[in-house]
């Protein structure tokens, strides 16, 4: 008898449990829809393209100077007017500000990656905020991105649901 009730008690709990799976919703979002849509992503775009052109304008001064003082050496040398040692040491300042020219090109990379993080993490939070509100509201159980779906049974595009949340 205890087995028979042990085994009812059990089926009925997985029975329960099945229903609850079967009852949750879920919902997509295709963000990339949402944020290329989104006027303030390409008002961070624009900027960070700006701020690229600065330092890559900054980059290019360095690159003249740099080609300028090296053709100055070359010219001074072919003349005979640098002693060996002079030319060694304008050779030495010439590896020095290439070695500086370099280490300015990796700093632009730095300062270009934390400038979009700057500049698009605020974007990106904005987003995940609205897609978690809608999903409380909607009670979804999970959301998942459009992109990585392929395939599913009765899940709802929230997508339109988050762009009107993000124009509140």
């Amino acid at each position: 008898m205890k087995t028979t009730c042990a085994t009812i008690v059990l089926s009925l709990g997985l029975l329960l449990t099945g229903l609850t799976l079967q009852a949750q919703k879920y919902a997509y979002v295709n963000s990339d829809k949402i944020l290329a849509e989104m006027p303030v992503v390409q008002q961070a775009q624009d900027k960070l393209e700006a701020y690229h052109d600065l330092l890559k304008k900054q980059l290019e001064e360095q690159q003249g100077k740099l080609q300028t003082k090296y053709n100055e050496v070359l010219e001074k040398s072919q003349r005979g007017e640098l002693s060996p040692q002079q030319q060694l040491k304008a050779e030495e300042e010439l590896q020095r500000d290439q070695e500086n020219l370099s280490m300015n090109e990796q700093e632009m990379t730095v300062k270009l990656q934390d400038k979009r993080q700057e500049l698009f993490q605020p974007i990106y939070d904005m987003v995940e905020k609205a897609i978690n509100e809608v999903a409380k509201e909607k009670g979804y159980a999970m959301v998942f991105k459009a992109e990585a779906i392929l395939f599913a049974e009765e899940v709802t595009n929230a997508t339109p649901a988050v762009k009107a949340k993000l124009q509140d």
